[in-house]
């Protein structure tokens, strides 16, 4: 059962899904538990998505701290 239902601390379970999703997983299905009825779930659902998902790129920033192109003189 352990393998099918991942259960303990935020960071026990995002290895877990990562363990998944390295094992060659192309999708994962998360269900949050035991959120008081007409709670919202969303932060425990942030946890695991920040852990797994790609972060989007950033635009490269130049020496001058800037982001954006660089401009050469």
């Amino acid at each position: 059962m352990d393998d099918l239902v991942f259960w303990g601390d935020p960071h026990a379970i995002t290895r877990k899904l990562h363990g998944q999703v390295t094992a060659g997983a192309d999708h994962v299905a998360v269900q949050v538990i035991g959120v008081e009825p007409g709670a919202s779930a969303l932060p425990q659902w942030r946890l695991p998505a920040e852990a797994l998902l790609p972060t989007p790129a950033r635009a490269p920033t130049d020496v001058s701290g800037r982001s954006g192109p660089a401009v050469r003189a």
